[in-house]
């Protein structure tokens, strides 16, 4: 089990603080001032009627990480791989819905989360909706309308950011290479031995660091080319 949390390892019991609390300026992004969004606090007001609740869940979704939210809630989260996106689960959060077994999902691909079992689904806005038993229009417009900012005291290193875009790209890169290689060949029965021999280490590797999420995406990128080399030596 892995959580999504801060730094300092504290749960902070939700991310969301009013410009002038008690949060740092060190380890705070304000998403809600003039220079973000590029017109003033004052005019956002005046643009009350202009813009609809729609578009206002759509800006603060797009402003607010849930990721951010995830790990400052202190969501525990079972890891797996997934080409989809869907590399998180654990227990459903919201406190209306005894799930029994993992139905919450995290799709680290598209930064949203759907619980399977109880069938609520979304971003960061209506992830704090469902676990505050409140609107979504009442969040998004508590965001919208007010300086907001939050911790984004996140290491980038994280593991949880892996790019599972870029994993199915290089596997996929790798495993056309191969094909073309015993093509060329006539799918002679020793090429097919040999690149299987010198696929077999990304095989233990893969096999080793799949099922911990541990994969570092620049480590395989170097192993894939030092593979590719050696299939080009047997043509050399």
């Amino acid at each position: 089990m892995h959580v999504l949390s801060n730094n300092s390892g504290q749960s902070s019991n939700g991310i969301l603080h009013s410009k002038g609390s008690d949060a740092g300026t060190d380890d705070v992004r304000d998403y809600g001032s003039r220079d973000d969004w590029n017109f003033s606090f004052d005019q956002k007001l005046s643009n009350r009627k202009e813009i609809s609740d729609q578009e206002i869940i759509r800006i603060v979704n797009d402003t607010f990480p849930l990721y951010v939210v995830l790990r400052d809630y202190n969501i525990q989260f079972e890891r797996q791989y997934s080409p989809t996106g869907w590399t998180h689960r654990c227990a459903c959060p919201f406190k209306d819905h005894n799930d029994t077994a993992p139905s919450f999902g995290y799709n680290s691909k598209e930064d949203r989360f759907n619980c399977f079992g109880c069938n609520r689904h979304g971003r960061a806005v209506q992830f704090l909706a469902y676990i505050r038993g409140v609107s979504v229009v009442s969040v998004a417009r508590e965001l919208y309308f007010n300086d907001i900012v939050y911790n984004d005291n996140l290491n980038v290193s994280d593991d949880n950011l892996i790019d599972y875009g870029k994993l199915d790209d290089l596997l996929f890169d790798y495993a056309n290479y191969v094909r073309e290689f015993k093509s060329r060949h006539g799918n002679d029965i020793y090429v097919v031995k040999y690149a299987d021999a010198v696929t077999w280490n990304l095989d233990v590797y893969l096999r080793k660091h799949a099922m911990r999420c541990s994969i570092v995406l620049d480590d395989l990128v170097v192993r894939i080319n030092k593979l590719k080399e050696q299939i080009d030596a047997y043509e050399g």
